[in-house]
């Protein structure tokens, strides 16, 4: 049937939308998890329609078919599904933005969108809003993460959307809320509609391919600054996070605070600052920067957020953040406290002081919607003093890279546990180690992100990564801390046939995809 589908696909797509080579298909899906399954074809459709007609050739002709936006879901799969002999559809191509609202502050966009596409069109047009950015690269595809429930700096990107077009696995356009309404002027401003609302029954599912979006965005704050407290010891973090509680509950930090752990902080400022150092002429080495990094203290790890509004809501911010005091050093950084601080270091000719807060105010800026590169190049410090070629897309590097991210409740308890669980697990490896960031997303949920590193051609490194990604995510989800994201080839740690939520999961996809031709066995038991 693959034959019969390729003949008649290629009378839709032109020639260079349709890539059967095996020898670029083999490069195209290398990932670094180094999971590999079989992908017979790579097709790049450039509009919705010919999105429908590849699904209802799948249909016509019994194959199936995994969507993707720009395929760098690094440390879950990447462009793979969790199943062999699927068709990927490649929707980079599909890059409009289609619309920018001023009024009432949304984008209409498709999913090849990039986070840094985005950016600039805001920033050129002069846009009273910005789209939240995460913590991965520049051009990642805002879609495609808000759809697998990803995290930004400030908020959980699926909280962004607002409505979806989708093609179906029947071959039908839906539109989420009022969307099927064509004169209907709430679109893009009410998302529920009337009747049920289907707008999350799109996330992380397998029941059609999103097509375009509509996400909300967030209003360029009269004041801003970051709010950073540098953590005196790990045993401190609990009487933090009760404090960082309350004054969430209060709406008096409207972010998501994230608290990194001084590996985790020295491994993700080292390089940039290297790579910086080395760009402007200085004689830098690994040891000298890192006996540098040390000397500056982290302390156990550092809490950040971003605190934005009028004076007066930062004023009130700042109030009751001093009760971390106890616990840690705050201070605030802002656009003024970067200009001095880079002035000073200039003046006097400090230059790895210069770099430092130069480098500082990179990430500084990218909480506050600028995307950036520079996150990547942590996963490679761990093992690697340089970057290779291509850095910019793990994918294709020797580098590798699990994530595992449970969801733990925002109490002290529970988020000690989760800190024994990761140290108890890493103790019985020696060649793969994880280590950790989490984000405390509201009064109530800490997002952990856990990520082990890796060399892909060291075999046994290859192995006890996968087995140490497979054991902590075991532990976890006997612990109750079940993730919010999974690598594709774990799908049967939490995909129970027996569990009425899979089983009715299952019972929807028939509805909306009668033959099984997208995804199968994504988030589902078909």
């Amino acid at each position: 049937m693959l034959k019969d589908f390729l003949l008649e696909i290629r009378k839709t797509l032109r020639g260079d939308q349709v890539l059967s080579e095996q020898n670029e298909i083999a490069h195209q899906i290398e990932n670094v998890t180094s999971y590999n399954v079989e992908v017979p074809l790579i097709l790049y459709p450039e509009s919705a329609e010919e999105v429908r007609q590849i699904v209802l050739y799948a249909n016509k002709f019994k194959v199936c078919i995994q969507p993707f936006s720009t395929g760098k879901s690094w440390g879950f799969g990447s462009k793979l599904s969790s199943q062999g002999g699927l068709i990927l559809v490649d929707l980079h191509r599909m890059d409009k933005i289609i619309e920018v609202n001023e009024e009432f502050g949304f984008a209409v966009i498709e999913p090849g969108v990039t986070q840094f596409q985005l950016f600039n069109y805001l920033n050129e047009t002069g846009s009273n809003y910005f789209s939240d950015t995460t913590g991965s690269a520049k051009d990642t595809s805002i879609v495609g993460n808000a759809l697998d429930k990803g995290v930004g700096y400030n908020m959980e990107r699926y909280k962004q959307l607002l409505n979806l077009e989708v093609v179906l696995g029947d071959g039908r356009i839906f539109k989420t809320g009022f969307g099927h309404y064509a004169n209907c002027k709430a679109t893009n401003t009410f998302p529920e509609g009337i009747g049920p609302s289907y707008l999350r029954t799109f996330l992380q599912s397998n029941f059609g391919v999103v097509t375009r979006a509509t996400i909300e965005l967030r209003r360029r704050p009269e004041k801003k600054c970051m709010f950073v407290t540098i953590l005196k010891d790990e045993s401190y973090l609990g009487d933090a996070i009760n404090a960082l509680k309350e004054i969430k509950q209060f709406g008096l930090i409207n972010s998501i605070t994230h608290y990194y752990e001084n590996v985790r902080v020295k491994n993700g400022l080292a390089p940039v600052m290297y790579q910086d150092l080395k760009g402007r002429g200085v004689d830098i080495d690994r040891e000298s920067l890192m006996r540098f990094l040390n000397r500056y203290s982290f302390g156990a790890g550092i809490i950040f957020s971003n605190i934005s509004g009028t004076k007066y809501q930062i004023k009130a911010a700042k109030k009751e953040l001093k009760r971390l005091s106890p616990w840690g050093m705050t201070f605030y950084v802002t656009d003024r406290l970067i200009s001095l601080g880079l002035y000073a270091s200039n003046l006097i000719d400090w230059k790895k002081m210069h770099s430092f807060i130069h480098c500082n105010a990179g990430f500084y800026r990218m909480a506050l919607g600028e995307p950036s590169d520079r996150p990547i190049m942590s996963i490679y410090w761990p093992a690697q003093t340089e970057l290779p070629e291509g850095w910019e897309n793990p994918d294709h590097t020797d580098i590798g890279m699990h994530f595992i991210l449970p969801t733990v409740p925002m109490n002290v308890e529970y988020v000690q546990q989760a800190n024994s669980i990761i140290r108890r697990v890493n103790s019985h490896y020696s060649k793969a180690q994880a280590s950790y960031a989490f984000g405390l997303v509201d009064d109530k949920t800490t997002h952990f992100s856990i990520s082990t590193h890796f060399i892909r051609t060291d075999k046994l490194a290859r192995e006890e990564s996968r087995s140490l990604a497979k054991e902590l995510n075991e532990e976890f989800i006997k612990a109750g801390f079940h993730p919010n994201r999974l690598f594709v080839d774990f799908m049967d740690l939490v995909v129970d046939p027996d569990d009425i939520f899979w089983q009715i999961t299952r019972d929807i996809k028939k509805v909306f995809d009668p033959n099984g031709v997208i995804a199968p066995g994504h988030y589902n038991l078909i």
